[in-house]
């Protein structure tokens, strides 16, 4: 079926290359494909979605439980050569040796794992979503990296254990703001935690200082930062708040509708 399928694609695409992620699924045969341009004219002369059709409906008919049985896309036959043959296996051996790969890097990281775990490949859910399993919960984070353990704090928190805390980033930065797990849960990692509380303490914490009479520590108000004057209102020395009188002797002979004003006009008279 996978000959069929990929004799299919190069007979539709100019070029088909496989792509084995480094990351997601490493350990699994799978892995992406990716094609470029199209040829839609040969995908109607060749009636490709009757056919499609055809073995869809096959599938939803049949009775047979083992997929290797399966007689999938018998009509791309026609269509395979020698040549296309031996390019698709080579393909796929390229997979499997990258997979291998990856097995085995992943065995010498579990023996480093189990010797230390690192504290910062830890995704904590808070609140622990309501009616989630274990199971379900590594299902959707096994996607990012191997989980280590899941741990459920009563209702509070569940904190998922990740090999790697690269691993962790990628699943906090993937499952944000979908609302996978409501709308109410905060997902995070401890470096981001970690964040928020050295901030309130800078906050909150009063400045400690020491006296050189009595030898003890005292305490100082945490400082406060003034915002900026709006504008117009930054102005040099000498704008009048040292001479009260000076607002009243510039309005003076102007216009001003004030009584200063006016009384300035009879002293003049």
């Amino acid at each position: 079926m996978t000959i069929r399928l990929f004799t299919l694609l190069m007979d539709l695409f100019e070029e088909v290359r496989e792509v084995k992620s480094d990351y997601f699924n490493a350990l699994q045969a799978s892995f992406y494909v990716c094609c470029t341009n199209f040829d839609a004219e040969r995908f109607r002369k060749r009636e490709v979605a009757r056919l499609f059709g055809i073995n869809f409906k096959y599938l939803l008919s049949t009775f047979i439980q083992d997929s290797n049985d399966l007689d999938i896309l018998p009509q791309v036959d026609c269509l395979r050569t020698e040549e296309t043959d031996q390019e698709i296996s080579d393909m796929l051996d390229r997979i499997n040796k990258l997979r291998l790969v990856h097995e085995q890097s992943r065995k010498i990281h579990e023996k480093t794992e189990f010797v230390r775990e690192d504290p910062r490949a830890v995704v904590t859910l808070r609140p622990a979503p309501a009616q989630v399993s274990e199971e379900s919960l590594n299902s959707t984070f096994s996607i990012y990296g191997r989980v280590r353990k899941i741990v459920f704090d009563d209702t509070r928190e569940v904190s998922i254990h990740f090999a790697n805390s690269g691993h962790a980033e990628a699943a906090v930065d993937a499952l944000r703001g979908t609302g996978a797990f409501g709308e109410n849960v905060w997902i995070s990692i401890p470096a981001e935690e970690n964040e928020t509380e050295e901030a309130a303490t800078i906050v909150s914490a009063p400045a400690a200082l020491n006296t050189e009479e009595t030898g003890q520590a005292r305490f100082a108000a945490p400082l406060l930062v003034t915002p900026a004057p709006p504008p117009g209102f930054n102005q040099p020395k000498g704008d009048g708040r040292d001479n009260p009188n000076k607002g009243k002797q510039k309005g003076r002979g102007k216009g001003f509708a004030s009584k200063n004003g006016s009384q300035g006009n009879e002293e003049r008279r």
